[in-house]
C-alpha cells in the first residue's frame, strides 16, 4: 500500500522479476492494482485523459 496527501508524488517499487518476465512475454503483462494502505481515506488516481496536464500520470524508469 500507499500513503500520503493531497497531490503526493508516489513512488511504487516493482519486483524486477516480474517486469522482466513482461517484456520477455508481453502477454503476461495484466498490470498491477494500486491498493491504499488504509481502507477509510479516499485516493484518488489521475489518468492521462485528465483535463488538467498537471494532473496526469508520469511514468519514471530507473536502471541500476
Amino acid at each position: 500500500g500507499f500513503t500520503g496527501a493531497a497531490a503526493d508524488t508516489r513512488t511504487v517499487a516493482l519486483d524486477t522479476a516480474m517486469v522482466q518476465s513482461w517484456i520477455d512475454k508481453p502477454s503476461t503483462n495484466q498490470g498491477l492494482v494500486l491498493v491504499p494502505a488504509t481502507s477509510d481515506a479516499v485516493t484518488w488516481l489521475r489518468t492521462s485523459e485528465d483535463g488538467n496536464p498537471d494532473y496526469r500520470p508520469t511514468l519514471r524508469l530507473w536502471l541500476e
